[in-house]
């Protein structure tokens, strides 16, 4: 109980110029997120410094696939989860509503478990219109993230012509 606990760990030892490194000293700068490690090494000891990264707060929604058929839209679903993810819900709407609205939008499936990261809706479609996507993440510890971003269907791809000279 009075010894530190771990709530992370991070390997690493292939940064070392040493098989067995001797380290001399560990510091940790808050303000910029940085890991300094002092590896002794006779007259040429050396500094390693690792910036740590926060952690993301909302999943990530990669653009779907879509096939529009007759009356219907297909999205292929795809996301990068959070860590601590215990469920995920995915909503829709048939509009781009703001931040505080997308409570009002439509449930597509919820309780999706943590190790699931794709999901394929089949929906009604109307010729013309966009469907929107978003998603939320229910994580350890009783918390809700924030939404993901935006994606939609149908996208289309645009590809610029390709001008070559010849002399």
């Amino acid at each position: 109980a009075h010894e530190p606990q771990p709530y992370a760990m991070l390997d690493v030892s292939r940064y070392f110029f040493d098989e067995q490194p001797t380290l001399r000293g560990v510091a940790y700068d808050r303000a910029r997120g940085l890991v300094y490690i002092y590896e002794y090494r006779g007259e040429e000891p050396v500094i390693h410094v690792f910036q740590i990264a926060p952690l993301p707060t909302v999943p990530t929604l990669h653009q779907p696939q879509c096939v529009v058929g007759d009356g219907t839209l297909t999205a292929a679903l795809t996301w990068t989860p959070l860590t601590g993810t215990i469920t995920s819900t995915l909503y829709y709407s048939d509009t781009n509503l703001a931040e505080t609205l997308w409570i009002a939008a439509r449930v597509l499936t919820d309780s999706l478990p943590a190790n699931v990261t794709a999901y394929t809706a089949t929906l009604p479609y109307a010729q013309g219109e966009t469907v929107y996507f978003r998603l939320r993440s229910y994580l350890e510890g009783d918390t809700w993230s924030g939404l993901s971003n935006v994606v939609f269907c149908p996208h289309w791809d645009v590809f610029l012509p390709l001008v070559l000279r010849v002399r």
